[in-house]
């Protein structure tokens, strides 16, 4: 492996890496609700299925 693979490497790596920060970033907020609504939707299945 030559240093340009490796450098292209770490920048693939670094932006895929900065994109998940910004995604976590803007879920943050609303991670309390989308479980909240999980346990909900777990706990009434059986009830929707009767």
């Amino acid at each position: 492996m030559n240093i340009e693979e490796r450098i292209v490497q770490f920048v693939q790596l670094a932006a895929i890496t900065i994109i998940f920060y910004i995604c976590y970033q803007i879920l943050y907020p609303f991670i309390a609700a989308i479980l909240f609504a999980m346990v909900m939707c777990i706990s009434t299945w059986p009830l929707y299925q009767y």
